[in-house]
């Protein structure tokens, strides 16, 4: 089944918005004259985000000219980008359940060619079970019974991202030895759960690494997050808390994230010492 997904149209027709006006040498604030409306406006729209700016192909056409596009088929290429920005995303079956902003994340988990990830605490989304993912909303105690079901259906379709014939989904995931050694759910669903991570990492466009606790502190400690990347586009920084999420474009943030990543990812085991350190925690669990 295929992974329909609006944001991945949303972010190109965004870059290129935001590559013609740069081109032109105008500021969001005098597009946001133009169009006469808010500057957060035009930023939502120059960062793809789902909701929130929406744009009209009137619009549109009226932003080409105003950057000097005038080629009829340019233009016919960014009127079908805008068309592709409203069709019906591969999780809307499950909005109605989900936290805010996930759709962000699920949105950008589909689109990008690359996530890069730091875990200190749970088993990585895309790499949980059923059954570990169901004890960790239940724990959570914020969904009833049925919604918790049917977060663990949409959490068994994130994976598809990794599986997909064209372009699967690159992904380095950074595991705090803690996450791997908490029995989310009891023993036997956290030796079900080590042993998948295991499988997963068997593929050849996925690769976990471990930070074992002796090596103490390190500089992730503060929280998890994803780097992203989609196409030739400037990466995305993901930030999940019980707060709601974060999104960063802006490249001062992007850099502080990345370092921290590259910094923890320093103090992880190769990817075959991690996999030992897995099956450890498996016989030990």
């Amino acid at each position: 089944m295929s992974l329909s997904n609006p944001l991945d149209s949303r972010l190109h027709l965004g870059a290129e918005l935001r590559r013609l006006r740069k081109a032109k040498g105008m500021t969001m604030r005098e597009v946001a004259a133009f169009l006469d409306c808010s500057e957060p406006r035009v930023s939502r729209l120059e960062t793809g985000k789902l909701t929130g700016a929406t744009l009209k192909a009137g619009e549109l056409r009226r932003l080409a000219d105003l950057f000097g596009v005038h080629d009829r088929g340019t233009v016919d290429g960014l009127l079908q980008l805008l068309a592709e920005t409203e069709q019906t995303a591969w999780w809307e079956p499950y909005e109605d359940v989900m936290p805010s902003g996930m759709d962000s994340l699920l949105g950008l988990q589909t689109a990008a060619t690359r996530e890069r990830a730091l875990e200190t605490v749970l088993v990585h989304g895309l790499l949980q079970t059923p059954e570990y993912a169901r004890a960790v909303l239940t724990e959570a105690g914020v969904h009833s019974p049925s919604a918790v079901e049917r977060l663990v259906a949409l959490r068994t379709r994130r994976p598809e991202v990794l599986h997909r014939a064209h372009k699967p989904l690159d992904l380095e995931v950074v595991l705090d030895e803690a996450a791997l050694r908490r029995p989310v759910g009891g023993p036997a669903v956290m030796r079900d759960q080590l042993a998948a991570v295991t499988r997963t990492a068997a593929l050849p466009n996925v690769t976990v690494l471990v930070v074992p606790l002796e090596r103490g502190a390190h500089a992730g400690l503060s929280g998890a997050f994803s780097l992203f990347e989609v196409g030739d586009q400037p990466p995305v920084v993901y930030v999940d808390s019980p707060a709601g999420n974060l999104l960063l474009h802006k490249d001062r943030d992007v850099e502080q994230l990345d370092g921290i990543y590259q910094r923890v990812r320093a103090k992880a085991l190769d990817p075959e010492e991690s996999l030992r350190l897995i099956t450890r925690a498996i016989e030990e669990t």
